[in-house]
């Protein structure tokens, strides 16, 4: 078993960073009756998944003290994407095996620059100062830790717009954003459909095969 230590990193630090161009297609999957998600929402609400950077001392605040507590950060938000459909469909619905169509949406978010992401995908995660296993972790204390080392750090890691991953369940590219990249973030309404369209069931129902998936309506 890997040993996933958290912050400080270990070693001499050589990250290293993969880059989105302008006008690239990120993918979200998300669902508009929690946090009033929208195509280019950011959750300031945390921390509750894996790279989740928000604070758990002022200035952040407690919104809910029972486990897991969640507070809400007024400087740091996070969104999640990737670049393949299969790749959110798998981390959305992976740990319960079943798509659930309605009522999610798909939507796509293009940057307007070049965002630079820290990647810790192969031997990323070591460079950064951590391991792969980071990426596939269920301890999220450990990840969240790692996140705000990550966004606190610039002198090491640049001033990351976020960090890509592999994804735990399928090991595609994961993107985590930061609020840094918020207003550089551009969605048009045509590209926004609602996952249980009927155009797309062919697609869906292509992913959850490959995915040993079902569906729910």
């Amino acid at each position: 078993m890997v040993r996933i230590s958290k912050p400080p990193p270990r070693g001499a630090l050589e990250p290293r960073c993969a880059e989105l161009q302008p006008g690239d297609a990120l993918i979200r999957v998300y669902n508009p009756m929690k946090y009033s998600a929208g195509p280019l929402t950011f959750r300031n609400i945390g921390p509750l998944s894996r790279f989740d950077h928000h604070r758990t001392k002022a200035p952040a605040v407690c919104v809910r003290a029972r486990r897991p507590a969640l507070f809400q950060d007024p400087d740091r938000a996070t969104a999640y994407a990737a670049q393949a459909l299969s790749c959110c469909l798998a981390e959305v619905f992976g740990d319960r095996r079943s798509i659930v169509l309605r009522p999610w949406m798909i939507a796509v978010a293009r940057p307007r620059r070049t965002l630079v992401l820290l990647d810790l995908r192969g031997s990323g995660a070591m460079g950064a100062g951590t391991t792969a296993a980071l990426t596939k972790t269920a301890n999220r204390s450990v990840t969240q830790a790692w996140a705000r080392w990550f966004y606190e750090h610039p002198h090491d890691y640049g001033s990351i717009d976020g960090i890509v991953s592999g994804g735990a369940h399928n090991d595609e590219a994961c993107v985590t954003l930061f609020e840094r990249c918020q207003t550089d973030l551009t969605h048009d309404p045509r590209e926004q459909w609602p996952l249980a369209l009927p155009r797309l069931q062919l697609l869906v129902e292509d992913i959850a095969r490959r995915h040993n998936m079902s569906i729910m309506p």
